[in-house]
């Protein structure tokens, strides 16, 4: 159906009393789908290839697809599967479990209340989960992913990503790249991947590790364990604190020795390419158990 965004064709006008509407809008398109409650069926709607579109889903259950150019997708209630497909789209899941994903382009991806499948795809994408459990991954690009409120599962995939757990407790990883990794608030498990990562657990008890390249590593407030293994390079640990219940946990049968060096602590491997230096720590003022292996 053709009409100018502010004219519709009169017969285009009824509406079913017991429909709920699913909306699209393009620069030069008006028409809709329509998901009857009465019948249990679930609107689907596509946008088209030569125009933005704005994609509204329904208070059912939505597949909704995007365009090649910028689409505004909300799929509103219930469990939708949205996909940006081209181009730098701003995608909202909704109050329902969601299934999303951006596309290729810079994406903004938001899952909303619920359980969210999010994920960024190509691109330089900022994805954001809501109050439940969210499971994402921003895959190629340098991504910025925050798992909002709740226990989560974020990961930054390739390049250099941002990925932050927030509030709950959180598995947190970068991936490949040099990231920026956090855990926030909760109980966190939290990984550098390959690459020179700036790790923090925040507050809570947290476990973390920098995994290979050179990382630095903060723990935060609370009783936090710091991972170091053969082959993980240089890691720096900027707040370790044996008061605060903080320990070192190597691989079991590491072979390692123990020496400050000026203001520092530095754990040696066997072999001499690996070391953890835990700075502005004295040897003589930590308490047995440390550290572990």
């Amino acid at each position: 159906m053709s009409a100018n965004i502010n004219e519709r064709e009169d017969d285009d006008r009824e509406d079913d009393a017991n429909d709920t509407e699913n909306t699209v809008r393009t620069g030069s398109v008006v028409s809709q789908a329509h998901d009857h409650s009465d019948d249990d069926s679930h609107g689907t709607v596509s946008g088209t290839d030569d125009h933005s579109t704005t994609i509204d889903g329904s208070a059912g259950d939505d597949a909704l697809e995007g365009s090649e150019l910028s689409d505004h997708i909300n799929g509103r209630e219930g469990e939708n599967h949205l996909n940006g497909n081209d181009g730098d789209d701003d995608i909202l899941g909704g109050s329902g479990t969601d299934h999303i994903n951006g596309g290729i382009g810079m994406d903004t991806v938001r899952g909303g209340d619920g359980e969210n499948h999010l994920r960024g795809d190509d691109g330089d994408d900022s994805i954001a989960g809501g109050r439940g459990f969210d499971d994402i991954n921003g895959n190629v690009g340098s991504d910025t992913a925050h798992g909002g409120e709740g226990d989560d599962w974020v990961v930054g995939g390739k390049d250099n990503d941002a990925v932050y757990g927030d509030a709950g407790d959180d598995i947190v990883y970068g991936n490949l790249g040099d990231d920026t990794v956090a855990g926030g608030a909760g109980a966190d498990l939290i990984r550098g991947g390959q690459g020179d990562d700036n790790v923090s657990g925040d507050d809570g008890d947290d476990w973390m590790s920098g995994d290979r390249g050179s990382d630095t590593l903060s723990g935060g407030a609370g009783a936090d364990t710091f991972h170091f293994f053969s082959g993980a390079s240089v890691d720096v640990v900027t707040d370790f604190s044996a008061a605060e219940g903080d320990h070192v946990q190597l691989d079991p049968g590491t072979i390692y020795t123990v020496h400050q060096t000026g203001a520092d602590v530095t754990i040696d491997l066997a072999g001499g390419a690996d070391h953890m230096v835990l700075q502005n720590v004295q040897l003589s003022s930590l308490p047995d158990g440390w550290i572990s292996a």
